[in-house]
């Protein structure tokens, strides 16, 4: 705990003691923590975002919406065809067959996300 916050609660407990009438002597005494230079300024908060879901949605109170989930699911080249391959070796799941294909068969063979060379182009079937 932050050592501000140790203190505010001592600070709390003792006039919360000192307004039931209890003593110094009756109270069982209180163990504190020096802070190190090492120690977080402040305590960390780990919020888990629901899929589909960033932070900035948060902060607006706003979700993806299924459209958006959709346009997942759709080619990132010709927005026509559902994307159904992946690029070998990165693993990038972005295009269709076709247009992965035409990637792979042009002269510079490269991914359009991460730019590195296609070996091969894995076509998935999906349910």
């Amino acid at each position: 705990m932050n050592l501000h916050l140790v203190n505010f609660r001592q600070l709390v407990c003792k006039y919360i003691g000192e307004c039931n009438g209890e003593t110094d002597d009756e109270r069982e005494p209180t163990v504190t923590r020096e802070s190190t230079e090492t120690d977080p300024l402040m305590t960390e908060n780990v919020v888990k975002l629901p899929y589909g879901t960033d932070e900035d949605d948060m902060e607006t109170g706003t979700s993806s919406s299924s459209g958006d989930l959709h346009d997942v699911k759709i080619c990132a080249i010709c927005f026509d065809k559902p994307r159904n391959c992946i690029f070998v070796p990165c693993g990038h799941f972005v295009t269709c067959h076709d247009c992965g294909l035409r990637i792979k068969d042009e002269e510079n063979e490269l991914c359009p996300i991460c730019r590195r060379l296609i070996k091969k182009v894995k076509k998935l079937i999906i349910p």
